[in-house]
């Protein structure tokens, strides 16, 4: 159930939904706060509409070392602005 319902909000935060996609994400996590899947797209969310502090504070009761980790590398990894390169620049 948790799998279809965090499927279909990745769908609507890819379309950039983020309004819907983020509803989904919260329902889940009203299911279970521990869900590691949703506490961490919900915080890329936070993190890719501007709500940089909010981003950073979402986290389990108890987080998890695994959870906060991946939460965490996925705000940094989607933060840095990929660098257009030549193809000259591959070989």
């Amino acid at each position: 159930m948790a799998e279809d319902v965090l499927a279909e909000a990745v769908q609507h935060h890819e379309a950039g939904r983020l309004k819907k996609a983020g509803k989904l994400y919260r329902g889940v996590l009203k299911a279970n706060l521990k869900n590691s899947v949703a506490l961490n797209l919900l915080g890329v969310l936070n993190y890719q509409a501007g709500r940089h502090s909010k981003a950073m504070s979402i986290s389990p009761t108890t987080p998890s070392p695994i959870s906060t980790s991946a939460m965490c590398t996925n705000i940094a990894v989607n933060s840095v602005k990929p660098k257009r390169r030549s193809a000259a620049s591959w070989r």
